[in-house]
């Protein structure tokens, strides 16, 4: 074999011929250059790493390496890393099978020997999970498939964790910190996601800690993708020249021309097969133990991760993506929102943000039951009337304070929107106008703390409409009034006054625009279908709205007692005669 007849060599090989420097070749062994080096004689040690790093080493050669790095790795200590270093820059995974097996047999023989190396080794582990043909040092034409590679990484890291239970801590920090740049080609980005959640699926334990670091990536993707950018793709599609045609990209038909939405389309759509993967067993049926446990997680990861994060886009629809594989996690999803909003720990961003996510939640779900939509509008309701009861004394005079009562506006809005969004559902059934009236919404309109001034526009004029249109509120002349007298807004400046978006907030489950990954999600959202709203009041409609509330006082409106939400609930569902999905979650 190759190896005999190198070891047959000696240590040094090396003359000169004619005059002629001849390369200073070292065949010795590993452990005779550790011995020398342990002795003080440094330069046997020097030049097998010397050897080690060439780059044009045989296959013969790296087996060698390897066989000798395992029979001494009970003495490669921390005064040896730069041996051990070069061992494991080796280029083992473009080589024969034979190499990869040799160079995992030294890996795991050397940690559990000597696990001071065990950051380095994960480093260079972790190096790999990013195909051969992708990695920008490769030097030979690859031998080995790159799923063999990712076998092989993975069952290191398997032995690892098996040796070392306490290296969990140290491989989700090397996992976090190898993560590619955000902008890396999407055959970089997509293995290596792809290998992180396949780490989660033989150690469970790291799951949590993984999707973390994945869901952080991918938030900060979108938030670097603004709404804009995919609806003026769509605007140029058919476009043949355009200024920027270096942000995007020749697509096939699943692929988009924005480079960086493509990215996260991606990346969106692996998390989507991951979460139905997870959720349900080899029959294809629900996992009720398993798709509850990976449940909690997500939502943990979006208190932490996504609900800090202003006007994403895409990023928080994997929570809504696992509401719709069980209904009992519609439940507890708008609880831990409600529970967030009404929480005066949280800061004022907080409570705002969880307001939106629960009104879009509501109304873009298609799967949530009409009884949980009925349910936190009362609770919304009871709130909000509650809240003008306690401010009615001491605000006399029609304000709009956004900063003083943010939360109190965001509930408002919250309203508004779901009603717009569901009123069809709600009066389909007879007693729902009942339903309707009895949650005061004319008096909350009414109120001197003018909710109408605060909210959207569009939601405002939308939702005045509608309930006209079902002689359920009217809007018209509050809207008109607040047209015309403009009133200062506390905490903007002079020049802001006239803000389209006084409070600032957004609907984190407007329209999906993700090509990909939309078939996961479009199953079950709901799409407005209503007519186009027009903003303008005119003035026949504002005499008509004055006929109906001119000389009736804030007073004589007077606020429904307040009922307590579940026994409200209870009495709605009665009325309705639709089965609760929800008592028993």
């Amino acid at each position: 074999m190759a190896e005999r007849k190198i070891l047959r060599k000696g240590l040094f090989a090396g003359t000169t011929t004619r005059g002629r420097s001849k390369k200073v070749v070292f065949h010795g062994f590993i452990k005779d250059a550790v011995q020398n080096y342990t002795e003080g004689r440094v330069q046997a040690y020097d030049m097998i790493i010397g050897q080690i790093c060439d780059t044009t080493a045989k296959s013969s050669q790296m087996l060698q390496w390897f066989q000798e790095g395992r029979e001494v790795a009970s003495v490669l200590d921390k005064q040896y890393h730069k041996l051990v270093e070069a061992l494991l820059q080796v280029r083992w995974m473009e080589r024969e099978k034979e190499v990869l097996a040799s160079f995992k047999s030294f890996v795991i023989s050397l940690i559990n020997t000597n696990p001071v190396h065990l950051r380095m080794v994960l480093r260079f582990l972790t190096k790999c999970l990013i195909p051969v043909a992708a990695q920008a040092d490769r030097k030979f034409a690859v031998r080995t498939s790159d799923e063999k590679v990712y076998e092989a990484i993975h069952s290191i890291f398997r032995e690892i964790l098996r040796l070392i239970p306490a290296s969990t801590g140290l491989l989700k920090s090397v996992l976090e910190s190898s993560f590619p740049f955000i902008k890396k080609p999407n055959n970089v980005l997509k293995p290596y996601v792809e290998n992180l959640l396949r780490v989660t699926t033989y150690y469970p334990a790291l799951r949590p800690d993984i999707l973390t670091i994945i869901v952080q990536k991918v938030a900060d993707i979108d938030v670097h993708s603004p709404r804009e950018k995919f609806e003026d793709d769509d605007d140029d599609s058919d476009d043949d020249e355009g200024e920027e045609k270096k942000d995007v990209k020749e697509a096939g038909s699943d692929d988009m021309k924005y480079e960086l939405g493509n990215t996260l389309d991606i990346l969106m759509y692996l998390l989507f097969k991951y979460i139905n993967r997870t959720c349900r067993n080899k029959e294809g049926k629900l996992d009720g133990k398993e798709s509850y446990k990976l449940f909690r997680e997500l939502i943990d990861i979006f208190h932490r991760c996504i609900l800090p994060l202003h006007a994403v886009v895409h990023v928080q629809f994997i929570l809504f993506h696992i509401c719709s594989l069980n209904k009992g996690f519609s439940v507890r999803f708008l609880e831990f929102l409600w529970e967030q909003t009404l929480d005066v720990t949280n800061p004022h961003y907080t409570r705002q943000s969880c307001a939106c996510y629960m009104a879009s939640f509501i109304a873009r779900a298609s799967y949530l039951p009409l009884t949980l939509a009925l349910k936190y509008l009362k609770l919304m309701s009871s709130w909000t009337s509650k809240y003008v009861q306690e401010n009615v004394q001491a605000t006399h005079a029609i304000e709009c304070n956004v900063v003083k009562h943010r939360t109190f506006y965001n509930l408002c809005q919250a309203i508004f929107y779901i009603v717009v969004f569901r009123h069809e559902e709600i009066l389909r059934h007879a007693p729902g106008h009942k339903f309707l009236r009895e949650l005061d919404l004319q008096q909350l309109v009414m109120s001197n703390l003018n909710p109408l001034k605060a909210c959207l526009p569009t939601i405002v004029s939308m939702f005045s409409t509608l309930m006209k249109a079902h002689q359920l509120v009217y809007c018209e002349t509050i809207i008109k009034r607040n047209n015309r007298l403009m009133l200062p807004i506390v905490g903007m400046a002079t020049s802001e006054l006239g803000s389209q978006n006084p409070l600032d907030c957004f609907f984190p489950f407007d329209p999906y625009l993700l090509k990909r990954s939309s078939k996961f999600v479009e199953p079950h959202y709901q799409e407005w279908k209503g007519p186009q709203i027009t903003t303008t009041v005119s003035k026949e409609n504002e005499e008509n709205d004055e006929e109906m509330i001119m000389g009736t006082s804030p007073m004589d409106l007077s606020l429904s007692e307040f009922i307590h939400p579940e026994d409200h609930v209870d009495k709605v569902e009665d009325m309705l005669s639709m089965s609760s999905v929800f008592e028993n979650v």
